[in-house]
């Protein structure tokens, strides 16, 4: 069987399919978004190991299997985000997400434009 696993911001999921692609069992962890400022996203990053593990876990239970009955895995996860290490590797702070701040400017740029297909083209063309 093969698993996959999605990182994203709102959960960590674990998916085992046959390798026919059907699927045998998955499983997701949700994880906490922390936004102590206006668009501004963080999380902890040990949550993503602990949820992603526990995901894994479940799913492989669900099946009947254990991880030797695995024979690939593939793996995604979310992007742009910062997470700031010290010199033993160690987490010092919440990951950073920058994505969402960007999003969440466009939002606000939209939102204050007058809705118009010539300011909708002009930020299509500006990307």
């Amino acid at each position: 069987m093969l698993l996959g696993i999605d990182l994203s911001t709102t959960g960590a999921k674990a998916l085992l399919i046959d390798p026919e692609g059907r699927v045998i069992s998955s499983a997701t962890t949700p994880l906490n978004l922390s936004t102590p400022f206006p668009l501004w996203s963080e999380q902890e990053p040990h949550e993503w190991w602990e949820a992603t593990a526990n995901s894994i876990r479940r799913a492989l239970a669900d099946a009947n299997a254990s991880g030797e009955d695995v024979a690939a895995i593939g793996l995604t996860g979310q992007m742009h985000g910062l997470v700031v290490l010290d010199h033993e590797q160690h987490v010092l702070r919440p990951a950073i997400f920058g994505m969402i701040k960007d999003a969440g400017l466009s939002v606000m740029k939209f939102e204050r434009a007058s809705v118009s297909s010539d300011w909708s083209r002009s930020q299509a063309t500006t990307r």
